[in-house]
């Protein structure tokens, strides 16, 4: 609706008028579309970020248990070189 009256407005001022007022709506247009796909990108890469995270955490656990492991190797095997 108010972009009507700003386009009757722009049309009493002349053609140059008028192309500016329709390229800015074009742009603002353009613009918010691309705020939403930005917006819809970001939460993709949240929740990919969450995903890494909790496979980061879960290899630290497994290094962890392997650590233990490798330590309760090496005391049978010094157990039994005695």
């Amino acid at each position: 609706m108010a972009e009507q009256e700003v386009l009757k407005m722009a049309i009493t001022q002349g053609i140059w008028a008028v192309l500016f007022v329709a390229l800015l709506f074009y742009v603002l247009r353009t613009q918010e579309k691309r705020e939403a796909h930005s917006a819809e990108r970001e939460d993709k890469l949240m929740e990919h970020l969450d995903h890494l995270t909790t496979a980061f955490d879960d290899m630290k656990e497994v290094k962890s248990d392997l650590k233990e492991v490798k330590q309760d190797i090496k005391v049978l095997k010094d157990r039994r070189a005695i």
